[in-house]
């Protein structure tokens, strides 16, 4: 495979997860841009490359192949745009933008330019979802109840519980969780009712946790529920047991967590582990595996800018369902 040379617009936290990533599957650090200079030069002493003066000048490097964009929310668009302008494959963080029709403008420029862009919904390539989704594939009956449940550390209380910045508990996790119901249960959205209310964050800062219950047009009944009331371990163990998936198909009961898959019923009694370790266990290693795959031309599995835009759309069907 193509050493491909990755340079990042925002060095947070996240950015470093990802250039582990990739450099675990051979890509190269181009280096990165961030507003707050330090972080830039964090990234580039500890993966490579170097710190950049600004988004422009990195789109338009000759030595950067890809772009990763891992910053505030409400600038996903503008990079994404840059990028695809400057005919850079792109990787975007969840969630595509803000809303639908902000959504809708990234996917125009990644098709107007004719570029990759794969989001950042790592929670589908987690071990345990991946093999729920497999055997959803391979059963012969369909899950009639699936029930989604994801915490997270505290973590609102900051830009992303913004209404202009972050989009609170609907937009942070509501954009992960609803993918991930897109992903295991594809058919199209026909009722649905959401809540999302604030059990701790003073105003202006938005909701922190929300419910939804809805039906699609495969008969499926599916309960999602998440919120960010979790303890800090939940950010450093991905082990635990709190994030899971629950479907019901026939007589069996399958769960599925990060690092764990068990089946109970129907005469089966299977449990699954997997490893523990954030990068594999969040689905981080898989998903920027996949994504160097996709450049080298691999036709494989990929959330890409149309599954960013319909998480979206399904986050502004929840706010306006309430």
């Amino acid at each position: 495979m193509q050493k491909y040379r990755i340079g990042f617009i925002g060095c947070g936290e996240i950015a470093h997860m990802h250039a582990a990533c990739l450099l675990d599957n051979g890509a190269l650090i181009a280096g990165g841009y961030d507003f707050n200079e330090a972080a830039a030069r964090q990234l580039a002493d500890r993966f490579g490359g170097k710190a950049f003066a600004d988004p422009e000048q990195l789109c338009q490097d000759r030595d950067v192949d890809a772009v990763y964009i891992c910053t505030r929310h409400d600038s996903h668009v503008q990079y994404v745009t840059m990028a695809a302008r400057n005919g850079k494959a792109i990787f975007c963080e969840k969630p595509l933008a803000m809303n639908a029709e902000a959504a809708a403008e990234a996917v125009e420029a990644v098709e107007k330019y004719g570029v990759p862009c794969v989001l950042g919904f790592n929670h589908r390539y987690s071990p345990g979802i991946a093999k729920l989704k497999q055997y959803l594939l391979e059963h012969q009956e369909q899950a009639q109840i699936l029930h989604f449940q994801f915490v997270t550390a505290p973590f609102l209380k900051s830009w992303a519980g913004l209404q202009e910045q972050g989009g609170g508990v609907l937009v942070c996790l509501g954009s992960h969780v609803l993918d991930l119901v897109h992903y295991l249960a594809p058919s199209e959205v026909v009722q649905l009712q959401s809540m999302a209310v604030g059990l701790r964050l003073p105003s202006p800062y938005l909701e922190d946790a929300f419910g939804a219950v809805m039906t699609n047009e495969a008969g499926q009944f599916i309960t999602v529920q998440a919120h960010d009331l979790g303890n800090r371990d939940f950010s450093t163990d991905p082990a635990h047991r709190i994030n899971t998936v629950q479907a019901f198909i026939g007589d069996e009961a399958v769960v599925a967590r990060p690092s764990q898959f068990e089946v109970w019923g129907g005469g089966r009694n299977v449990s699954e582990r997997y490893r523990t370790d954030v990068l594999h266990a969040w689905g981080y290693q898989e998903l920027n595996k996949r994504f160097l795959q996709r450049l080298s031309g691999e036709n494989i599995d990929v959330p890409d800018v149309y599954a960013g835009w319909h998480a979206a759309k399904m986050v502004e069907k929840c706010r306006n369902n309430r």
